[in-house]
């Protein structure tokens, strides 16, 4: 099935989304923070209300809306990136699950309220991601070319920020006497577990 149509707006309350455990772990604490609210009273899940009883109108026209969010975009093979808005708040993320209930229907079947639960997963721009998480760091093994001087313990001081650490490093070389290292040689700098 193939979204029928772009959401670009969707106006909801703030009590009723805010106090809400859609968000990944970490947007949901700072929205708390944000806005100032208890932590241990944030729900579990979105929950969007819709009602077209006034209107007479089948409901689903606006659920399936929000059901769509979950298709893969052919040409990325992702999800569409939501952005959702409170005053200077804001959340980008992706939706990773909806479910819903119809609660109320016109005489002839026809629903006209519906309450959907949602997830959302906070999505990060890749370039901001390795800007805040730099992929060189001693959690990850890396080379490094010995130079006239060098010492193994400076080295382990450098990467891993203690020079007793050293060991992982000679280890992971095979050296038999760590104190001779040769300048041009390639050493392996271990991830530390």
């Amino acid at each position: 099935m193939k979204p029928s149509t772009e959401i670009r707006t969707l106006f909801l309350d703030i009590g009723g989304v805010l106090l809400t455990d859609g968000w990944d772990h970490h947007a949901r604490k700072r929205a708390a923070k944000h806005f100032k609210l208890e932590w241990a009273e944030i729900e579990p899940r979105h929950q969007l209300t819709f009602d077209t009883y006034e209107e007479g109108t089948d409901v689903t026209d606006a659920t399936d809306q929000i059901y769509d969010l979950l298709y893969l975009d052919p040409s990325t093979h992702a999800p569409p990136i939501c952005e959702l808005t409170w005053g200077t708040f804001s959340f980008c993320g992706v939706l990773d699950h909806v479910s819903g209930r119809f609660t109320l229907f016109l005489a002839d079947g026809t629903p006209v309220r519906a309450t959907l639960s949602v997830v959302f997963n906070e999505f990060i721009d890749v370039d901001v991601l390795v800007q805040e998480n730099p992929t060189e760091s001693a959690d990850h093994r890396k080379t490094r070319l010995v130079k006239s001087g060098d010492r193994i313990d400076n080295i382990a001081a450098e990467e891993y920020g203690d020079p007793a650490k050293w060991r992982a490093i000679a280890e992971a070389n095979d050296l038999d006497d760590p104190s001779q290292l040769e300048p041009g040689y390639v050493l392996i700098v271990p991830r530390l577990p």
